[in-house]
């Protein structure tokens, strides 16, 4: 064990696809600031309603939605649409409880990973763990508002809030056998097609995974522990703008070097686009797949960038020059004022009407009295065509190909 002691777990659950996988991450990572985006800010106000809808049992509609408030340098308020999403997860919950009244129920929990991550004091918040003793099961419930798909399947962070669950609360209520224990990782990611869904292993397999973490946590304690790059461990690294590994790795999927990249500065040219013809069609489908790693990567080089700018440093054959104006709004206390103003020469041309979404509409009305009344008249535009992995559980869309293997099947079963 080691002595580090603090709230925040270093090898915490949230990183732990990151520090699994690249044992350099962990030294990478340190001493570097926290920068959270507006997408974090907002699913912190999502859980944190999530949190409280469950411990009183009350409806997220209950909620007032549009205050605003502040979550890490971002402006936030808990919206409809944050509502009508949570609803799912929240029957979900409530429906295992009414179906096996032994359940116990555990929100926002703090939970020890000491043993696996040999962090002294190391823990974790679990948003939901639930024990069914009866059936011997153990549920690990995550919500997920992101927009990039979560997969359940060998879950790493799940996986590790499952471990902790055990350790923490579980095992006395199966006296510390975890034969035949089935757990169930359960991903809720409403807000996009793909993401989320429900896994199941063993109480048996999960620790035995629990060897490899612990294995694996120790590999990022080494001083000199290598890095190792990749799309999963690297899309939200905070060393990733400067790190060396990931650069190569990146330039390496588009055919280029770091000599390429010397070349163009030394003689003033640009990067020739990849020679797509020599290309495997895996190869094409794999930078498809993971194209938000490396805008992310562009993204940081970016920050980076416009930090060092701001601070005096050196940005080479590049300046700094005032963006496309934001949208026009009054000033702070003027609003009456300019009311006043519009509706003497306007009238009431002054105020805009605006007929309520069908989304405001659903969560004001419930789903059934939507459905039978609002629905029939709600027109939803069908999605342009995207590639997702194969893994995704919608079926595919029928090629031009399909269709005419249809025809011909079709004139068959005529004859």
């Amino acid at each position: 064990m080691t002595d580090e002691t603090q709230e925040h777990s270093i090898w915490s659950p949230s990183s732990s696809h990151r520090w699994r996988r690249c044992p350099g991450s962990i030294n990478a990572e340190r001493g570097l600031p926290d920068r959270v985006g507006v997408e974090a800010a907002e699913g912190t106000v999502f859980h944190d309603h999530a949190e409280l809808a469950l411990r009183l049992g009350i409806r997220p509609t209950d909620f007032k939605t549009g205050l605003m408030q502040s979550v890490s340098g971002h402006n936030v308020c808990y919206n409809d649409d944050m509502a009508m999403h949570m609803q799912g997860g929240l029957d979900f919950i409530h429906d295992i409880l009414a179906r096996f009244p032994d359940a116990i129920l555990l929100v926002e929990q703090k939970v020890s990973i000491e043993r696996w991550t040999g962090e002294r004091g190391g823990k974790g918040t679990s948003d939901v763990c639930i024990i069914i003793p009866s059936i011997r099961q153990i549920i690990v419930f995550d919500w997920k508002y992101g927009m990039v798909p979560v997969s359940p399947i060998e879950n790493d962070q799940a996986t590790i809030y499952g471990l902790g669950c055990w350790e923490t609360f579980a095992s006395k209520y199966f006296d510390g056998d975890p034969t035949d224990i089935e757990v169930k990782l359960v991903i809720w990611q409403p807000r996009i097609p793909g993401g989320g869904g429900s896994w199941g292993t063993t109480m048996e397999a999960l620790l035995a995974e629990g060897e490899i973490i612990k294995a694996q946590a120790e590999a990022n304690r080494a001083p000199d522990a290598p890095r190792i790059a990749g799309t999963k461990q690297c899309l939200y690294c905070k060393a990733s703008a400067k790190c060396a590994t990931l650069a190569a790795f990146n330039l390496e999927q588009y055919s280029l070097r770091f000599e390429d990249i010397d070349d163009g500065i030394e003689w003033g040219i640009e990067p020739a686009e990849p020679d797509l013809s020599t290309w495997t069609v895996e190869r094409r489908s794999y930078i498809l797949l993971h194209w938000k790693t490396f805008k992310r990567w562009h993204d940081k080089l970016k920050e980076e960038a416009m930090l060092d700018y701001a601070k005096g440093d050196p940005v080479p054959f590049m300046k700094m020059v005032p963006g496309k104006a934001g949208h026009r709004f009054y000033r702070e206390n003027t609003v009456k004022t300019v009311e006043k103003l519009l509706v003497d020469m306007l009238d009431d041309k002054a105020h805009e009407k605006k007929l309520i979404t069908p989304a405001v509409a659903q969560t004001a009305l419930g789903k059934k009295t939507y459905d039978q009344v609002i629905k029939p008249y709600v027109v939803v535009p069908e999605g342009k065509p995207i590639l997702v992995p194969e893994t995704d559980p919608r079926p595919p869309m029928k090629t031009m190909g399909m269709k005419f293997d249809d025809l011909f099947l079709d004139e068959t079963d005529d004859e």
